[in-house]
C-alpha cells in the first residue's frame, strides 16, 4: 500500500508533467479507437446498398471502346451496361453457390429536355435487386407480373415534379399511367431509378427484342464462396463487369475510404510515436528526480525497489490515460455517426445523373459501432506498452550511484 501512497504523492508534486503523459496515453488510445470505428463504419456503409436490396453481385457488360453509341435521344441503353442475352442469364443460374438472380432492364430517356433512368423489372423475379421496391410502396401499387402501360415513380423524384398517382407521364411520345409511388430507404439506391416499368415496355421502347436485359442481381448462397463464384461467373459469360462491396470499397475515393491495413499502419505509427514521448517523458523525470534517487538508495532502498516503484507511477497513469482515451474515442467515434458519407456507387444501378430532387438519397449515414473488444486489447496493450516503459526507466535509474547523486544537493 505504501508504494501506491508514495506514488500517488509524486504524481501529484509533478502533475504537470503527469498532465502530459496522461493527454499523450489518452490522445493516442482515442485516436486508434476513432480510427478502427470510423474505417469499419465507412465499410459498413458502402457494403449497406447490397444488403438492403439482398444481393451480392451485380453484373453488368460495359460497351467495349471502340463501339460508338448508335443512338443520343430517345430512350437508350447506357454505356455502362448493354445487353446481356437470356442465354448468358441461363448459365449463370446453372452456378453452383447462386441461391437467387433477379435481371433487370435499365434505360436512360431523353425526352424534351428532360432526361430519365428508367427500370424495367419482372415483379414476379426474385426479391432482391431493385424487385425489393414492391415492398416498398408509399402510394397506389406496384405493376403487375405482364401489365403493360403503367408506371411506378420513386417519392422524391415524383415530389420534384408534382407527380401522384392517376397522373399521366410521356416517355418516348408513349403515355404511361403512374399506379404507385415507391420509397428508397435509406441505403437502398442500388437500385433507384427514377421510374419503373413493366420490363416489355421497356425493351419496346428501348427497341430490344427477345428478353434482354442489362443488369443482374445475385444472392449468393454462402458469402464466403464469393471468390470462386466470380470465377466461375467470369467463365460463363464474358465481357461483364462483377460488381460488390469488396469491389466498391476498393475505387470509391473518400475521405472515409480507410483500408483495413491502413487503419493498423496509423495505429502503429501512433503506438510508436506514444512510445517515444513516453520515453522523453520519464527520461526527463529521472533526470529531475536524481537527486531524490540517490537519497532513497542512500536510506535503503534497492535498484529492484526504485524500478518497481517508477513502474507503479507509469501503470497508474496508463490507467488513468487509458480510461480518459477510451471515454474520448467513443465519444469521437459517435460524434461521427452525425455525418454521411456520398455511396453513389459504380455502376448503372446508381441513381446518379438522373435522380433531380434526390441529392440526400445516395447519402448514407455512418453507423458506428464500438467493439468492446477491441477497446479492452487496446486498453490492455497501452498498459503494457506504459509499462514496460516503466521498467526500461527504472532499469536507467536503478544504476545510479547514491554518491553521484548526492553530490547534486
Amino acid at each position: 500500500m505504501m508504494p501506491v501512497k508514495y506514488a500517488i504523492k509524486e504524481l501529484l508534486i509533478r502533475r504537470h508533467r503527469t498532465f502530459v503523459t496522461c493527454i499523450g496515453i489518452a490522445v493516442s488510445v482515442a485516436l486508434v479507437i476513432s480510427l478502427y470505428s470510423l474505417s469499419n463504419a465507412y465499410k459498413s456503409a458502402v457494403r449497406q446498398p447490397f444488403e438492403a436490396s439482398g444481393v451480392d453481385f451485380v453484373i453488368e457488360r460495359p460497351k467495349a471502346q471502340n463501339e460508338n453509341s448508335a443512338r443520343t435521344s430517345g430512350v437508350i441503353l447506357p454505356d455502362s451496361a448493354t445487353a446481356i442475352t437470356n442465354d448468358e442469364v441461363q448459365r449463370l443460374l446453372g452456378i453452383e453457390g447462386i441461391e437467387s438472380l433477379s435481371a433487370a432492364l435499365q434505360v436512360w430517356s431523353f425526352d424534351r429536355g428532360s432526361f430519365k433512368v428508367i427500370a424495367g423489372i419482372d415483379p414476379d423475379d426474385p426479391n432482391i435487386g431493385p424487385v425489393v421496391f414492391v415492398n416498398w410502396i408509399k402510394d397506389g401499387r406496384f405493376f403487375y407480373s405482364g401489365e403493360s402501360g403503367v408506371a411506378v415513380v420513386e417519392k422524391h423524384y415524383a415530389n420534384s415534379y408534382r407527380l401522384k398517382v392517376n397522373d399521366y407521364i410521356e416517355i418516348s411520345r408513349e403515355k404511361y399511367k403512374i399506379v404507385g409511388t415507391v420509397e428508397v430507404k435509406e441505403g437502398s439506391q442500388l437500385s433507384a431509378p427514377n421510374y419503373f416499368l413493366p420490363i416489355d415496355d421497356v425493351r419496346r421502347l428501348a427497341g430490344i427484342a427477345g428478353s434482354d436485359v442489362n443488369a443482374v442481381y445475385i444472392r449468393l448462397s454462402k458469402a464466403a464462396d464469393a471468390e470462386i463464384i466470380t470465377g466461375n461467373i467470369g467463365k460463363a459469360i464474358s465481357g461483364v463487369k462483377i460488381s460488390s462491396p469488396d469491389s466498391s470499397l476498393s475505387i470509391i475515393d473518400s475521405l472515409f475510404s480507410l483500408s483495413e491495413r491502413f487503419t493498423w499502419l496509423i495505429s502503429i505509427v501512433i503506438a510508436v510515436i506514444a512510445v517515444f514521448l513516453i520515453l522523453k517523458t520519464v527520461s526527463a523525470s529521472i533526470s529531475e528526480r536524481t537527486k531524490e534517487i540517490g537519497i532513497m538508495k542512500a536510506v535503503g532502498w534497492t535498484g529492484g525497489n526504485i524500478s518497481r516503484q517508477l513502474t507503479i507511477e507509469m501503470l497508474m497513469q496508463a490507467i488513468l490515460g487509458g480510461i480518459v482515451g477510451i471515454i474520448t474515442g467513443v465519444l469521437l467515434s459517435y460524434a461521427l455517426s452525425l455525418f454521411k458519407v456520398n455511396a453513389t456507387l459504380p455502376w448503372q444501378g446508381s441513381p446518379i445523373p438522373g435522380s433531380h430532387g434526390m441529392s440526400d438519397v445516395n447519402l448514407i449515414p455512418l453507423k458506428i459501432s464500438v467493439s468492446p473488444l477491441f477497446i479492452l486489447a487496446v486498453f490492455v496493450i497501452t498498459v503494457l506498452i506504459v509499462v514496460l516503459c516503466g521498467l526500461l526507466a527504472g532499469k536507467k535509474a536503478s544504476v545510479i550511484k547514491p554518491a553521484e547523486a548526492l553530490r547534486k544537493i
